[in-house]
């Protein structure tokens, strides 16, 4: 079930675009955690590949969802009412940003209970993450397991 995007959503989809800027990586997503109007968290997506709290394990990046819930885990590990936001710049252009299924995963686990996301054509979705059907895994993780795989 897709919801409503209001002006709250617009707005804070476009700070997770400008987080997307400080991304090192060629495909530059953005995200930020927020709780009504408030911005929590932002992070975006790295090379780094491991961290201590296993959230990044057996990877070839760490994902603008990831980089933020670690954030927000250090701050206390359990919210309620919080939104994630991600989106992928390309250009001044927003594209595909839809969470993989291992972020997909995360977000249950830490009980974040909607997502926006960026889509083709500078357009957002909204919805619930017990709702959201990820397609698939991130090219990355693809490539671990063709490697595994060989």
């Amino acid at each position: 079930m897709v919801l409503n995007i209001s002006k709250k959503h617009v707005r804070l989809s476009a700070f997770a675009f400008e987080e997307a800027k400080q991304s090192d990586m060629s495909s530059k997503h953005g995200c930020i955690i927020a709780k009504g109007k408030k911005i929590l968290i932002k992070g975006n997506n790295s090379y780094r590949n491991y961290s201590k709290d296993k959230l990044l394990y057996n990877t070839c990046s760490s994902h603008a969802e990831i980089d933020a819930l670690r954030k927000l885990y250090k701050i206390k590990p359990k919210w309620k009412n919080v939104t994630l936001y991600v989106v992928r710049r390309s250009g001044s252009n927003y594209i595909d940003s839809s969470p993989c299924k291992w972020c997909l995963n995360q977000l249950k686990y830490f009980n974040i209970k909607k997502i926006v996301y960026s889509i083709s054509t500078n357009k957002l979705k909204y919805c619930k993450t017990a709702n959201f059907v990820s397609y698939g895994f991130s090219t990355g993780h693809r490539h671990i397991l063709d490697m595994k795989y060989k």
